[in-house]
Order: C-alpha cells, then structure tokens, then sequence
C-alpha cells in the first residue's frame, strides 16, 4: 500500500523596512497597520480561505487586524465574508 505524504507549508509574513518620514523611529507604529493591511489583502484575495493547506505566522498579534476585522469584513460580500469567517476559525 502506498504511502500519502501530506505537504504543509508555512508562511511568514513580515514587513522588514518601514516606509515612513515621520520624525519618530520608524516601525514604532507602522509594523502594526502594514500587519493588518497584510491579512485584509489575504482575506479580500480570499487567499486565507483558498490555500487551506498553508498555515500562517502572524507577527504583532495582528498589528490592529483583530480590532477592526469586523468593520473590515463584513464590508466585503457575504461569500466572502463567510468563506474569511470558516478560515479563521481554522487556524
């Protein structure tokens, strides 16, 4: 009998230069947003919920994604939103 060999990937997804002229040091904030304007990118994509086989490293605890995922999503089409829902309880 063959054997099945199952393939996971992981992915890290990190911003390592900050884009900013601010007068502070840069990545004080930045990292943050450039976090979750990673992941609203992966969810409108659908990526998130297409590639259910990659897991993710979400660095910052999500930069500020949790705490605007709501007002983000459920702007987006129920399909979407439903599909972006189900791949974040899996992970």
């Amino acid at each position: 009998m063959p054997t099945q060999v199952r393939l996971i990937s992981l992915l890290f997804a990190y911003q390592t230069d900050g884009l900013s002229a601010a007068i502070y040091p840069e990545g004080l904030v930045e990292f943050y947003f450039e976090t979750a304007r990673t992941f609203m990118d992966l969810t409108i994509t659908q990526t998130i919920a297409n590639f259910t086989s990659l897991k993710w490293v979400v660095p910052h605890a999500g930069g500020s994604f949790p705490s605007i995922e709501d007002r983000f999503i459920t702007s987006q089409p129920p399909a979407v939103l439903a599909a972006s829902k189900a791949a974040y309880s899996t992970r």
